[in-house]
């Protein structure tokens, strides 16, 4: 068998290294910088020259000090495939990857990662990952003697740092304004932001690691009511955003089902985040948006382990490929998305699915009071069109496709419509489901979505951008709620009141937790009265 190998000094391999990865896979941080820099008045020649460089002799610097023997051609081959993958990703989606991103994709499941794949994204990470990553890890690296090899690398880091320095000095003012009006640009370039990100994400892993766990549930108490046990539906939706609900104002009929069936809006609310990794676990915990941290919430009691120690009885039933642990410790059933059934396809079950599992819960007697959590898939993208049957294809052309930045815009947004839509619907048939199953009983029903989605608005795509720049697209959220007759009399439920609430602006996701111990009348010390977006409108 003929084993392919080529010899090469390590400074030449270190250099055609940085060389790639600065002229191949960084596409996206040099577009977007030259992009703003064509749009200036004036900006010198020699300054679009310098960029590259300055990159190169950084990239030259932190690939030196990686390049160990034995690992040496292993890592870097890694690096070259992973960072091919980071990049089809950011020039397809608009993505930057930074450690929330890596914690997405290590609870990606099987289903949601294909849609990921097609020939172009096949093509273009074994053009610039696989087929670069396999001539890598067979060059048979030559090294100077131990010392000999210090000094060389040394001097060659030297002159590296000296060429980063020289020319970060000579256009200084252009580095400056440049830096000040892209402060975030630097998280394009691979490997150094994934490098990072991998980092912070390990660190983060461990660092709460053998903490004891905080007990927060130690003085709950339900309040007893009279009358027949209380039903609520907490519905949490995927990736829908709040500009895309006529709720909110928009020009198109994508709530007609909630409106008729008497429910009421929120208006638009902030979300903790722009992940589903990040806001579901948030919402549930009362840690507050600036002091989240997945975490340490993972480390304390979170709002369903609170009410479910307070004596109501929890249900959380899946739709979305798991609960961000925020289950673990109630009653759960993960939907199993078998093509035998008529509203699977083996990989995504329809949202309707949720409605079997909830009526199959209803049907049997509720003895106490009791909370159901329905996870949607929602508007999941990017294959939205897979979110929605036949029938709910209200607004056409759309796109039946994953690779959704190969659509026309309008394209995009009406097959994500067509999601809200859907969406909208299996709302009101839980609400209907409530009333017909425990007619006189005090239900109720609160929809919120974990996070936005940008659909090609600036280029971007999808979610996950860092809350501190990401467009209000992927941190605003809808928010809907229904009471039933019997719940509005028993609790002295306000209609006027929760039409006003629509009205007034600052809601976020912060106050989810509150507010649902409000309306469940559970007690608790960590409960903020002025976190509970519901405490005037009812009693």
């Amino acid at each position: 068998m003929v084993s392919f190998r080529y010899p090469l000094r390590s400074t030449y391999y270190l250099f055609a290294l940085s060389i790639f990865f600065t002229l191949i896979l960084n596409f996206p941080f040099f577009s977007k910088i030259f992009a703003y820099l064509w749009g200036l008045p004036a900006t010198h020649w020699l300054f679009f020259l310098a960029i590259p460089l300055v990159v190169l002799a950084f990239f030259y610097c932190l690939l030196s000090l990686l390049l160990i023997p034995i690992i040496d051609r292993w890592l870097m081959a890694l690096l070259v495939l992973c960072s091919a993958i980071v990049s089809w990703m950011t020039i397809s989606y608009g993505i930057v990857f930074d450690h929330t991103m890596i914690d997405n994709f290590a609870q990606t499941d099987t289903a949601e990662a294909k849609t990921y794949v097609s020939w172009a994204s096949f093509s273009y990470v074994m053009i610039f990952g696989v087929i670069p990553a396999f001539f890598v890890s067979r060059a048979q690296i030559r090294y100077w003697p131990t010392k000999r090899e210090i000094l060389n690398r040394g001097a060659t880091m030297a002159l590296a740092l000296l060429v980063f320095g020289g020319l970060a000095g000579i256009f200084y003012k252009d580095f400056a304004a440049t830096g000040r009006n892209n402060l975030h640009v630097h998280q394009y370039l691979v490997p150094s932001q994934l490098i990072y990100s991998v980092g912070k994400y390990i660190y983060l892993a461990f660092r709460g690691s053998g903490e004891p766990f905080i007990n927060l549930a130690g003085d709950v108490y339900h309040e007893a009511h009279e009358g027949k046990p209380l039903a609520f539906v907490l519905v949490l939706g995927e990736t829908a955003r709040a500009q895309n609900f006529s709720w909110n104002g928009y020009g198109r009929k994508t709530n007609a089902y909630t409106k008729a069936q008497g429910f009421f809006t929120m208006g638009s609310v902030s979300s903790c985040g722009t992940a589903t990794a990040v806001s579901v676990p948030c919402m549930f915990s009362f840690l507050d948006q600036r002091h989240f941290s997945r975490y340490a919430a993972e480390n304390q009691s979170n709002l369903l382990d609170v009410i479910q120690k307070s004596g109501v009885d929890v249900l959380w039933i899946d739709n979305n490929g798991g609960c961000k642990n925020v289950c673990n410790r109630v009653q759960h059933q993960e939907i199993s998305t078998d093509r035998d059934h008529l509203l699977c396809d083996g990989d995504y079950c329809y949202d309707e699915i949720l409605l079997t599992h909830l009526q199959a819960r209803l049907d049997r007697p509720v003895t106490r009071d009791t909370l159901i959590v329905l996870h949607m898939i929602g508007s999941h993208g990017p294959s939205y069109y897979r979110r929605y049957p036949e029938k709910f294809r209200k607004f056409t052309p759309d796109c039946a496709r994953e690779d959704i930045q190969n659509c026309s815009q309008d394209a995009i947004v009406n097959t994500y419509d067509n999601t809200i839509v859907y969406s909208d619907y299996v709302l009101a048939q839980a609400a209907r489901l409530l009333q017909d199953k425990l007619p006189g009983a005090p239900t109720g029903l609160l929809y919120i979505s974990d996070h936005g989605e940008s659909l090609g608005e600036n280029g971007l795509y999808l979610h996950g951008m860092p809350m501190r720049f990401a467009p209000s697209e992927q941190h605003t959220v809808p928010e809907l709620m229904w009471f039933s007759a019997e719940f509005k009399t028993q609790f002295t439920v306000d209609d006027s009141c929760l039409a006003r609430l629509s009205r007034r602006a600052g809601h976020s996701q912060d106050e989810l937790s509150h507010t649902v111990l409000g309306l469940l009348h559970v007690s608790l010390a960590s409960y903020s009265a002025d976190l509970d977006a519901l405490r005037l409108c009812h009693s």
